[in-house]
């Protein structure tokens, strides 16, 4: 088990779980296909971009961690987990209160953003 641990190619997985959070960290900045939850894009709903900058946190999160994997860097891994946790924390806690309607069945979706 000690050789199967100690091989070289252990050390590139934090190379893919660092490409893996710059694709989710992309993917929350811009969107989807269409633009939907995109924390940059205009025109999306407050709700979609907050989703966008949840999926932003994580490809961070992510990141941090296969850059601390890869360069063996124990500051780094405390941090991205320490920063990744509490910021996705305070995120969901935020979504889940917007999405709350007071006991409601239905779905609560935002309203369009109206301008001047």
């Amino acid at each position: 088990m000690d050789a199967f641990l100690s091989t070289g190619w252990l050390h590139y997985l934090g190379l893919v779980v660092m490409l893996f959070g710059i694709v989710l960290f992309w993917r929350g900045l811009w969107g989807g296909a269409n633009g939907e939850r995109g924390l940059a894009r205009r025109g999306v709903e407050m709700l979609e971009r907050l989703e966008g900058w949840r999926l932003t946190l994580v490809g961070l999160t992510l990141t941090g961690l296969g850059a601390a994997w890869f360069w063996d860097l124990r500051w780094l891994l405390v941090m991205s987990l320490g920063i990744g946790f509490a910021e996705l924390h305070e995120t969901s806690h935020i979504l889940k209160a917007w999405r709350w309607d007071g006991g409601s069945t239905r779905k609560r979706t935002s309203t369009p953003p109206t301008y001047g």
